[in-house]
């Protein structure tokens, strides 16, 4: 098997293998994630990045949860969502979330970088969905709340890697764009990311 060329995609590629596990997979669609483990551990991922922490309480992860949850129940995809605190539970055990053993209670990914990686499924969907909808109000305050934090880099980078990868160039470019306000030099980074396609 070859491997995948990006490092975003050798990550997803990690993620892939432990949900495909019969145990793991079984847990990840029955309640109370229902098949919404992505998107819970994005929303998870983009709470630590903005924070600029590699860890959050039991009370942030679960208040992250319940946003993901009221998102996915706003948009029509889950009738009725479970416990953040059993979702938690069930992230811990069949993914790549971690529970401290420490007295704190804290979760943390068990690597930084797939912590980057589902911040960087967050910022993804708010691209597509920015860029979709071309509303100069939101993209100033993407500018503001995420590209202008140096946190975001590596997901922007692993963002600008998979949308190249699903041929999504007009997408890459108005991120580039919009970094290109913000800042030039990481504009000129994420250009070199995205590669001949994107220029």
């Amino acid at each position: 098997i070859a491997l995948p060329e990006t490092r975003s995609g050798l990550l997803l590629h990690c993620v892939e293998d432990l949900e495909n596990t019969d145990l793991h997979r079984v847990a990840l669609v029955a309640a109370p994630c229902y098949d919404f483990h992505r998107a819970y551990l994005a929303e998870i991922a983009a709470a630590m990045t903005r924070r600029s922490r590699t860890t959050l309480t039991a009370a942030e992860v679960q208040a992250a949860i319940a946003d993901c949850s009221r998102q996915l129940r706003a948009s029509a995809h889950l009738p009725t969502p479970g416990a953040s605190t059993a979702i938690a539970e069930c992230l811990v055990r069949h993914h790549v979330l971690v529970l401290s053993p420490s007295e704190d209670g804290s979760y943390a990914f068990v690597h930084q970088q797939f912590q980057e990686r589902f911040a960087a499924d967050w910022v993804l969907a708010r691209t597509r969905e920015l860029a979709a909808s071309n509303g100069s109000a939101d993209i100033l305050q993407f500018q503001q709340q995420v590209l202008n934090g140096a946190q975001w880099d590596e997901a922007l980078a692993f963002a600008v890697e998979d949308l190249v990868k699903a041929g999504e160039t007009a997408v890459t470019a108005a991120l580039v764009r919009w970094m290109i306000d913000v800042d030039l030099v990481a504009a000129a980074e994420l250009a070199g990311v995205g590669g001949p396609s994107l220029w």
